[in-house]
């Protein structure tokens, strides 16, 4: 089973899952902490939609919010107006007629897609127009909804809210256009293939979340990222789009996170889990220059 690659879909190219823990003693959580002689830095596990009763999050994170005087995201989904956002993926995302999704994927991948569209009352019509990857990101926010989950309850986004409510400084590790670019950047061949294993593997979405979950819950950053990196060793193709989404952008991430260490602030900085283990995980590169600690969570 080719896990990894329902994982990046499932949370959008780059994502992970975050649970309120309760347990009756204490777990390692998705939080971890750098600090020196000036700043401290929380680094999140984060994930783009919850279920609501995975509401209220562990008061471990809550209390580290609370005492930063900054916030740090992926991006800054209020920086960019809606049109603006809706233009650059109308752009980046869809064929200008006659050209369709139908000149560029395999006949193997139509078939699936098909057989998906019918299974859940859609027309082709209605996406002849995407191109395979931005119509990968629709199928994965479907089976999100499908299976509880909202973009509304986001880690990110309750963050996010919660800053401009409490009048926190919103910094921002990427832009919307570098991830639209990010995103839309495989070529025609690799954007079908990836495709063609989501639907393969759509039906064991459920199976896939439970281990990612499972995974979260131990606090093991590094099993995380060994399911993401699964579909690239089932199918060597994926590689290249696998260190692209996660291992490139991290040495980007660990230089803006490294000059907070430079300052006199604490910091609250909110990444996709995906992004936190493996050999060129965020905790590995920004381990060799700072003592990190993992936080936990105890019950009472």
């Amino acid at each position: 089973m080719s896990a990894g690659l329902i994982i990046r879909k499932l949370v959008s190219a780059i994502l992970v899952w975050f649970l309120f823990c309760q347990c009756a003693h204490a777990t390692p959580l998705s939080l971890w902490r750098i600090n020196n002689d000036r700043a401290t830095v929380y680094l999140l596990g984060s994930i783009h939609a919850l279920k609501p009763e995975m509401y209220p999050l562990a008061a471990e994170i809550n209390h580290a919010f609370r005492k930063s005087d900054k916030t740090v995201f992926e991006v800054d989904i209020t920086e960019a107006s809606s049109y603006e956002m809706n233009l650059a993926i109308q752009r980046r995302g869809t064929y200008i007629m006659p050209k369709t999704i139908e000149s560029e994927l395999s006949s193997e991948t139509i078939r699936l897609l098909r057989n998906y569209l019918d299974q859940n009352n859609l027309d082709f019509a209605e996406v002849r127009q995407l191109r395979p990857w931005l119509l990968s990101m629709r199928i994965s926010l479907m089976e999100l909804t499908r299976l509880g989950y909202s973009r509304d309850l986001g880690i990110d986004y309750h963050y996010q809210q919660m800053a401009r409510r409490k009048g926190k400084p919103i910094l921002q590790l990427e832009t919307f256009m570098q991830q639209i670019d990010l995103l839309a950047a495989d070529p025609p061949r690799i954007q079908d293939i990836s495709l063609r294993y989501l639907l393969e593997e759509i039906q064991q979405a459920d199976q896939v979340i439970a281990e990612l979950i499972s995974a979260w819950q131990e606090g093991k950053a590094d099993k995380m990222y060994e399911l993401s990196a699964q579909s690239s060793m089932d199918h060597p193709e994926l590689e290249a789009q696998l260190n692209r989404l996660l291992d490139d952008r991290n040495v980007a991430m660990v230089k803006k996170i490294d000059s907070y260490m430079a300052t006199d602030d604490t910091y609250f900085v909110v990444v996709g889990a995906l992004h936190m283990g493996g050999p060129r995980g965020i905790l590995r590169l920004l381990g060799k220059d700072h003592d990190i600690v993992q936080l936990h969570h105890s019950s009472e």
